[in-house]
Order: structure tokens, then C-alpha cells, then sequence
């Protein structure tokens, strides 16, 4: 579709084109080979807003060492309708350094329902920043650093970061969940090389690969860390709220080189709890009724301890009908004149922690 090629071929600007797909987005207009070629060290060129559809084989293909500094930013690459897929969403072959996506709005990349992997990187590629894309329902998985494991699956973690391969096949971080009131916290691991600084990407998972390591879906932000002499790091931060997601990832990428991780695993099996209480002021009784629900499905969670209190104080442990709601009384007798107010305390049975619901009611 375009092929941008040989050294000296630098700093030009592909913006809004339509590659593959006819202009009303709906049939493949097929090239023969990839959407975009770009190598023999054509460095320095812009890919922004464009749509990239229907290449037998890579929506994108990037080559060679010296092929370096290349932006792609905000494109759409592939499709939910298999006619308008691309075999890999983009390919980098023993490449230099070129970003895909990025943080800041307008950057992040769409790659989405490719026949194979979402973007793979391949050979002897480094620094291959892959940043805050859209990476979902692709083939075989979101990304793929092509080491141990071929085209087709994770590579593993190793002690300290020391294997090497494509990306230097830089060690993804794990993230495990905690529901808390109204929000999702997740504690974010990280076990990579040592003393180095690393950016980690976060994203909410709707549809995760069959691999268990992605897909990216929802960008929820990036944050800093810095390992130790162990090769540790992690951090502690606040996700997100409801309904959107029950499954988090997350990507490093080390800062000095730009070498992205692939994808770490996604935290799924076990549901998110959201928790809200409410009261109502009866003539003789002010009802108190508490729901418990999964975040993602907003299911009720059925058969779940939930305490309830009033000022402070632990009127009862309940159990949650199959609606996930429980519900108590409390004679207005025993209450002065004025606010209170209500909790509902989740006792978690899982790996998430308490979670806790307020709210208030007044007696007139």
C-alpha cells in the first residue's frame, strides 16, 4: 500500500490515508503484500490517523537495524470484520528504535481482530517502544516478543532479565486486585533487571486472549518505578471504579533502551466486588440494605458475608441473596435526633481485601 524505503528517506508524513478497506470502511480493497513497508534505514517518518485494513500479510512491516525514530500514532490497524483482517497488526524485524503509541492524547494505537499477533517483534529488534494502544481480540496474543516460544505463545520471565532476544524480551510485570468501596486498587509487581528504571503501563481487559496474558483494552495510566539491587520494583495505585472491567495488565518498558515487555498475565477468576448501602426511614424502623455485585457483569454475589453497621457500631453479619443484596432493621427507637450513618463491610473469602460502603440517614 505504501513502502517507504533506503536511508535518506526521512521525516515525511503519512496522515488520515485508507489502506485495504474501501473509503466507506465496509470492503477490503486488498493490497498484495503489507499495509505499510518501511525499511533499509528509512528513519524519522510520521504514520498518524491512518486506517489500515485487508494486507495478506502485515498491517505494518518494519526492517532492518538502521530503519530507527519512526512514529506511529492513533492509527487503526485491522478489524472485528475477519474480510478487513491483516496477518500480524504490525511486524518489526530486527529493527532499532521506533515508537508505537505513546501516553499523551492522540497517540495511542487501535490494533485490533489480526489474524495472528497483534504487533510482533522479531529477530535481533530493540527498543521497540509499544505505549498505551488499544491491543484486543487478536489471533494469538496482543504482543509478542519472539523468543523462546516461536510465534505463538509467552515467553517467560527469568531471573534478573538476563536472557536476550527481540526486545531484549524485557520481563512483564504481574498485578494482583483489590476491591475497596467504589474502586479497584491494584499492587503491581515487577521482578526485571536490576537498578533499573522502568515506565509501567496499565490496561483494563473486556476481552482477554486465550493465552492469559492480555488483551489491552481500557489505557488506565503509567507510573515510574525503579528496581533495586534484587531486581524488584512495584507500586500501589487506584485503577479504576465500576462496571468497565474485571481483569487488569500491564506492560514494562525500560527506559533506558525503549524495549517494551509483552503483555503480563491477566488477574481474572475471580470477581471484583462493588459494595453500596443504602437506608431508609421508616415511622418505627430505618432499613438498612446492602449490594454486593461484580464490577464487570454487575451480577450480584450471591451467598457472600456482608456486616452492617450504624454508627460505628456492628448491628449484624448477613448473607447475601442469590441479587447479592442483604438487608436489617434497626428500631428508630434506639436513635437520636439527627445524621447517622450506615456501613457495609464486605468479608472477603478471596484474595481481595474488605470492602467497605458508607452512607448516611438522618432522623427528624
Amino acid at each position: 500500500g505504501i513502502g517507504v524505503g533506503d536511508l535518506g528517506t526521512n521525516k515525511n508524513v503519512f496522515v488520515d490515508n485508507t489502506l485495504g478497506v474501501n473509503a466507506a470502511g465496509t470492503a477490503a480493497i486488498a493490497n498484495k503484500g503489507s499495509g505499510v513497508w518501511l525499511g533499509n534505514g528509512a528513519s524519522s517518518n510520521l504514520f498518524q490517523g491512518n486506517r489500515i485494513c485487508a494486507s495478506p500479510w502485515d498491517g505494518v512491516y518494519v526492517y532492518r537495524s538502521d530503519t530507527v525514530n519512526n512514529q506511529f500514532f492513533g492509527n487503526t490497524i485491522g478489524s472485528l470484520d475477519a474480510s478487513l483482517s491483516n496477518r500480524n497488526g504490525m511486524m518489526f524485524d530486527r529493527t532499532g528504535r521506533n515508537s508505537v503509541g505513546g501516553t499523551a492524547t492522540g497517540q495511542p494505537n487501535t490494533i485490533i481482530g489480526n489474524r495472528s499477533n497483534g504487533i510482533l517483534v522479531t529477530g535481533a529488534a530493540t527498543g521497540v517502544a509499544i505505549r498505551g494502544n488499544v491491543i484486543s481480540r487478536n489471533g494469538k496474543i496482543a504482543i509478542n516478543l519472539d523468543g523462546n516460544n516461536g510465534n505463538f505463545g509467552v515467553t517467560p520471565n527469568d531471573p534478573l532479565d538476563a536472557d536476550a532476544g527481540p526486545n531484549g524480551l524485557t520481563n512483564f510485570p504481574t498485578v494482583t486486585l483489590v476491591g475497596e468501596g467504589d474502586s479497584v486498587k491494584a499492587t503491581v509487581s515487577l521482578s526485571a533487571a536490576a537498578s533499573r528504571e522502568y515506565a509501567v503501563d496499565l490496561f483494563g481487559v473486556l476481552a482477554p486472549d486465550a493465552s492469559g496474558n492480555g488483551g489491552a483494552d481500557v489505557f488506565l495510566g503509567t507510573y515510574s518505578v525503579t528496581t533495586n539491587a534484587a531486581g524488584k520494583a512495584s507500586l500501589y495505585k487506584t485503577v479504576g471504579t465500576t462496571g468497565r472491567y474485571s481483569s487488569i495488565t500491564a506492560t514494562a518498558t525500560e527506559v533506558r533502551t525503549q524495549s517494551t515487555s509483552e503483555l503480563g498475565p491477566n488477574t481474572v477468576g475471580v470477581p471484583i466486588p462493588r459494595i453500596s448501602v443504602a437506608a431508609t426511614v421508616g415511622e418505627l424502623l430505618v432499613t438498612v440494605e446492602a449490594k454486593l455485585k461484580d464490577r464487570a457483569t454487575d451480577q450480584g454475589i450471591a451467598n457472600a458475608e456482608v456486616g452492617i453497621y450504624v454508627d460505628g457500631v456492628l448491628k449484624k453479619w448477613t448473607t447475601t441473596g442469590a441479587d447479592g443484596a442483604s438487608s436489617i432493621t434497626v428500631p428508630i427507637a434506639g436513635l437520636a435526633v439527627g445524621g447517622h450513618t450506615v456501613w457495609a463491610r464486605y468479608r472477603a473469602t478471596t484474595k481481595y481485601g474488605a470492602n467497605i460502603a458508607t452512607g448516611t440517614f438522618t432522623i427528624k
